[in-house]
């Protein structure tokens, strides 16, 4: 009786997984059954509403080697742009929806691009979408285009298959060489709400067979309120993250000319306090190599190294300052981030002043020490 009763409740046991693992079997669907949101633009419409594009990728269509590009070669295209206009964007999403059959899914969301209207109007409304639903991929890249969002998705690039991975390659090639450091879209919503720091996005723009970033769009708070082009956006970062590396080309005072390129970047700030008044002091060490030569000296002789290296600190202090005036004084915008250290450092001073009035008189001074590290083999 005891040996029957033990069976009974082990042969319940078994049921009863297998019940519960069958409801998640019943709930999964198969891959080739659903539709990837690739990358989603979303631009600024007349009377608060929204023009929102999703760039949509089938797996079936991708596994039988679908056109390239848009599609073509008399097969199914590997790549369909969705576009509608909206009150709300999830209004905009179930729009699109009903206009697939496969259930859109976010997790291959690889790059989100906002328009330029869009973005000086406020992103609160987008931001806030990522933040309350699960579905939404938040390490994706996040963009503001030159104009509308729509006309980046509908680039064809032609070394990529799928043009939405394009521009995400791009991005990511330009942050793995050091060029400048990119932004999730998680990192973005972080900026936007932490006091004393301000959010950047890079700004991208397409014609028809490539997409390329051209400038950096500053925000305070949800709102562009300006931008730099894109040499100033590597001044910019070198000075804010000690990164942006850019090979550049430098005289000395002999008129001597080469192309250094750094290699590396510290950066150390240094607040200062006198009362209620802060300044600031921010450090740049740099170590590069000369990757060209314009002069008939040899690179070896250290008269000519000192010069070098003068000329190029000299040059990126003035270059950076420029940069810093622009940020503090015509947008008045603390896009470096200088109020957060204000804010770890003086916590009580923090709540006694108003950091947005007070960042556009605030000193700050930038030093540059830039050094030589390699001539390559032609020296001479």
């Amino acid at each position: 009786m005891k040996e029957k009763l033990q069976t009974l409740k082990i042969l319940a046991f078994v049921l009863l997984i297998v019940f519960l693992s069958s409801r998640g079997w019943a709930s999964s669907r198969d891959i080739e059954k659903r539709a990837f949101v690739i990358m989603e633009g979303i631009d600024a419409a007349p009377e608060d509403n929204f023009d929102v594009t999703y760039s949509l990728a089938a797996p079936q269509v991708l596994e039988s080697g679908g056109g390239e590009g848009g599609g073509g070669g008399g097969g199914k295209e590997s790549l369909i742009l969705q576009k509608t206009r909206c009150k709300t964007l999830w209004q905009g999403h179930y729009f699109i929806q009903s206009k697939v059959e496969h259930p859109l899914f976010w997790g291959h969301l690889q790059t989100l691009v906002l328009g330029e209207e869009m973005a000086r109007r406020g992103v609160s409304r987008v931001t806030d979408v990522f933040l309350r639903t699960a579905e939404t991929r938040r390490k994706a890249w996040v963009t503001v285009a030159d104009g509308k969002a729509d006309k980046i998705l509908e680039a064809a690039p032609k070394t990529e298959k799928l043009p939405s991975l394009y521009i995400r390659r791009a991005l990511e090639t330009e942050n793995y060489l050091n060029m400048i450091p990119l932004i999730r879209v998680a990192e973005f919503i972080t900026c936007l709400t932490s006091p004393g720091e301000q959010a950047v996005a890079p700004i991208v723009k397409a014609d028809q067979e490539s997409i390329s970033v051209v400038g950096l769009a500053l925000f305070e708070e949800d709102k562009m309120v300006g931008k730099l082009d894109y040499n100033e956006m590597h001044y910019f970062f070198l000075t804010a993250q000690a990164s942006g590396f850019m090979p550049k080309r430098f005289e000395t005072a002999n008129g001597d000319g080469f192309v250094y390129e750094i290699t590396d970047a510290k950066r150390r700030i240094k607040p200062h306090r006198n009362g209620n008044q802060i300044s600031f002091t921010v450090s740049l060490q740099l170590e590069g190599n000369i990757i060209e030569s314009e002069s008939q000296r040899s690179l070896k002789d250290p008269e000519f190294l000192r010069e070098a290296e003068q000329a190029v600190s000299t040059a990126l202090e003035k270059d950076c300052r420029a940069v810093l005036r622009k940020v503090q004084k015509e947008f008045k915008v603390d896009s470096y981030c200088f109020g957060a250290i204000v804010r770890a450092r003086y916590p009580q001073l923090w709540k006694e002043i108003n950091w947005t009035e007070e960042f556009p008189n605030v000193p700050i001074k930038i030093t540059v020490d830039a050094r030589i590290r390699r001539l390559g083999m032609g020296a001479k």
